[in-house]
């Protein structure tokens, strides 16, 4: 830990700040794979009254591992977003405007994307509505 601190006082801004913004996004990109392949397992896996009793196993490791790890790096995934964001605003701010005299109107790809998502969670939440 000691030659980071080092590496971080004598490196020049611009190449810290570039280094911090690989290392979100690959960490971003990482944990997304890890949280994906967690979730499937999960979902596809047996419910946890039956997983407690029985040898259900993917990969060698039971229901409560798989759940500590979907945790975990799900955790480590809200990190790192919020670190790539940082990192990256001046481009989020780029992605969400039209064009460069107005810059913030709604622009296609907001738009698509806030409905996608706001679609994706209500669907999810009325299908568990019982």
């Amino acid at each position: 830990m000691n030659v980071f601190k080092q590496w971080i006082i004598k490196s020049n801004p611009e190449k810290v700040k570039k280094f911090c913004r690989k290392t979100s996004t690959l960490t971003l990109f990482f944990s997304s794979i890890i949280v994906v392949v967690s979730s499937l397992v999960l979902y596809v896996g047996p419910p946890t009254h039956v997983a407690n009793f029985s040898d259900s196993r993917a990969a060698g490791l039971g229901k409560c591992p798989w759940s500590a790890v979907h945790i975990m790096v799900g955790l480590l995934f809200v990190v790192a977003m919020f670190f790539h964001i940082y990192f990256n605003w001046k481009s989020m701010l780029a992605y969400m405007s039209n064009s460069k005299r107005n810059p913030m109107p709604l622009s296609k790809p907001l738009v698509v994307s806030l409905v996608l998502t706001a679609y994706v969670c209500m669907a999810a939440l009325l299908g568990f509505r019982r």
